[in-house]
């Protein structure tokens, strides 16, 4: 099966690796290293949910293919031995 606390611990671990990256490109933007626009609040928080959404989906997919793969090479390898 498909371990719950392994997926949430990725998730949550991919939403902070995210909102650091976010912090970065505002903190480069802010020294003016790169131009950064912000675009019309109402735009951002819809960009923000759908990006967020197919991003953590994808990701979800990945995750529970990865744990489908080492569950089928852990019973290969199990009726290998027998």
């Amino acid at each position: 099966m498909i371990n719950p606390k392994i997926v949430s611990h990725s998730v949550k671990h991919l939403i902070s690796n995210k909102n650091l990256v976010l912090k970065k490109v505002k903190k480069q933007a802010l020294n003016k290293e790169i131009p950064f626009k912000d675009p019309p609040l109402l735009q951002i928080e819809s960009l923000k949910k759908m990006n967020l959404k197919s991003y953590l989906n994808g990701r979800m997919n990945q995750i529970i293919k990865m744990q489908l793969k080492n569950q089928l090479i852990n019973q290969h390898s199990k009726s290998k031995a027998m």
